[in-house]
């Protein structure tokens, strides 16, 4: 397919998309785009087919379809810009598969991306049993721009509650444990600085795919906060640049202080990060939309993280899902989420993930006016791992 074909394509994919990336769009404008887009249920056949054939060549398809009918197969992507937001799970190979039924499908970071490592991560065997830090919906200054509904909140309670009870929830007087708690980045690092497993962050990532290092989590931190990033509805987010060059441009002795140190620090002792990091939020992995592939998921993996859960578009809002349907129960971007942080305590956080999204292309190929199934939010999910390299 020639360039001029594909750009048709990718623009028709664009504007299936929830908009924004504060809160994925508004909730009517997502629920136009879940009965209008490629993922509708009278389009996507049709669309999916055609998004394969400009993205997948056709020699590829046939050796993926050949290769894993003995055995599931892993295919890598590091994605060109133009390429960083396609669905490649649902992608369809000759035999009439998806792409992720097939194989696990993980992004590699550039490959320059290791020899400017700062710190390599451990194995998972040796901390599986430490505590997970949680920063779910943090609070921010204005209440009406938080995350989960009311019943998304009860569900991440329970699941804090079992985590709790098997004593892996990390330690509260140190970060607070529960949704919607006060969460600033002098906080977060105490809590990066201890021994835990892994990190689980929901909530809002706002980033600009012309300009690297932008992409940043929203916490409690509001001015006179100082950090890399402009303050955004109030608050002063946590960005990629943050994660890179710490305190290194600031002079002021009382930041240094608020991170308990005498002198400017870079990012990755200020933040140090686990082996494996989930960031359930709006198009965590904007990284690989950008010229120079730097974000959120390089300054993690820069930082010690192997596994890096995020998402490739903006995720629609829980409330996009009951537009028209006040009956209906579903809480699909929460499921996500909860189902991320299952698969992130399992030995093959990958496969077990791809799972439950098989499972979720299933009930959406039964059901495609189902929009609890829609692939806009199971299908957002990328995973970028960097293993150890001495």
């Amino acid at each position: 397919m020639t360039s001029s074909q594909l750009v048709p394509v990718l623009q028709a994919l664009t504007d299936s998309l929830p908009g924004g990336t504060y809160q994925g769009g508004s909730a009517a404008q997502v629920a136009q785009r879940l009965q209008s887009g490629i993922f509708s249920a009278h389009r996507h056949r049709r669309s999916l087919a055609t998004l394969t054939a400009a993205a997948l060549p056709d020699e590829l398809a046939a050796e993926i379809a050949e290769k894993s009918v003995a055995e599931v197969i892993r295919v890598r992507l590091c994605p060109s810009p133009r390429l960083a937001q396609v669905p490649w799970e649902l992608l369809m190979l000759p035999d009439g598969r998806r792409l992720i039924e097939a194989a696990e499908i993980i992004h590699d970071p550039p490959t320059a991306f290791y020899s400017e490592r700062r710190r390599q991560p451990v194995d998972w065997e040796t901390v599986a049993a430490q505590p997970v830090v949680y920063v779910v919906d943090p609070a921010l200054q204005y209440p009406q721009h938080q995350v989960l509904t009311a019943e998304g909140l009860r569900r991440f309670s329970r699941r804090l509650d079992e985590i709790r009870c098997a004593e892996r929830l990390f330690a509260g007087e140190l970060l607070p444990q529960n949704p919607r708690a006060t969460v600033t980045r002098d906080v977060l690092s105490d809590a990066l600085k201890t021994p835990i497993s892994r990190l689980m962050y929901v909530g809002h990532i706002s980033s600009d795919p012309y300009e690297p290092g932008s992409a940043a989590i929203h916490l409690s931190d509001v001015l006179p906060c100082k950090g890399m990033h402009r303050a955004v509805k109030g608050s002063v987010p946590l960005s990629a640049l943050d994660f890179r060059l710490g305190t290194t441009l600031i002079d002021d002795p009382a930041v240094w202080d608020s991170y308990l140190a005498d002198r400017p620090q870079l990012g990755d002792e200020i933040w140090p990060m686990p082996v494996r990091v989930a960031l359930v939020a709006c198009e965590g992995s904007v990284d690989y939309r950008t010229v120079e592939t730097y974000g959120l998921v390089m300054a993690i993996l820069n930082s010690g993280a192997e596994l890096v859960t995020t998402t490739r578009w903006p995720l629609p809002s829980d409330r996009a899902f009951h537009i028209g349907d006040t009956g209906n129960p579903a809480l699909p971007t929460t499921e996500l989420a909860l189902e991320v942080d299952c698969a992130h305590d399992q030995p093959d956080p990958v496969g077990a993930l791809r799972e439950w999204q098989i499972a979720q292309l299933h009930h959406w190929l039964a059901e495609p006016d189902e929009l609890r199934y829609s692939p806009i939010t199971w299908a957002a999910v990328t995973h970028t791992v960097a293993q150890r390299r001495d």
